[in-house]
């Protein structure tokens, strides 16, 4: 029995999706789980060609209204005008969308909180919500290494002895709710 195979491209080209040059991708997938990632939306088909087709389209002058038409000079008393619109013909590899590319750094960038509340897909969601949740640990435990006072989020028990946050007073623009980073 022959597995066909199909090329995952994940190098970066001029135009998204369409291999102009030779590349060194190197990762070769099943037809049924190149198409598993396309229905996820992690991965597109690769555009092998861009064909060129005349389309009619309304002119823009008469809107194609009978009345109208008898006197279009932009049309030639047609009613439409004949446009071409390129149109990509896909191939059988694939490519790994722009969104899978996203360097892993220890911050969070717009395409992770994207895939987060992405509610259709299901490939990377879980991964980002589980870097943003990770991230938010990290950020704690950093202010706590700062001197900062940390406590239980629900049970305001007391984790880490510090120095607390300020009690909101508007007097002196102190506290979560006045102090906006504003010089003093």
């Amino acid at each position: 029995m022959i597995v066909e195979t199909v090329q995952v491209h994940t190098c970066t080209q001029r135009i998204e999706g369409y291999i102009e040059t030779k590349c060194t991708c190197r990762r070769w997938v099943t037809k049924q789980a190149a198409a598993e990632l396309v229905l996820l939306g992690d991965a597109s088909y690769v555009i092998t060609a861009i064909k060129v087709v005349d389309i009619k389209v309304d002119c823009k002058f008469c809107q194609g209204m009978q009345p109208f038409v008898k006197s279009c000079f932009v049309c030639k008393n047609q009613g439409f005008e004949e446009q071409k619109h390129a149109v990509p013909v896909n191939g059988e590899n694939i490519y790994m969308n722009s969104e899978k590319k996203t360097p892993r750094t220890p911050t969070i960038e717009a395409s992770h909180i994207g895939r987060q509340f992405n509610e259709g897909k299901k490939g990377f969601a879980l991964e980002a919500k589980e870097r943003i949740r990770i991230y938010g640990i990290l950020d704690k435990i950093s202010l706590g290494e700062l001197g900062a006072e940390l406590r239980d989020a629900q049970t305001k028990e007391l984790v880490l002895s510090g120095t607390p946050e300020p009690v909101d007073d508007p007097a002196t623009g102190q506290g979560r709710s006045h102090d906006y980073g504003r010089p003093i």
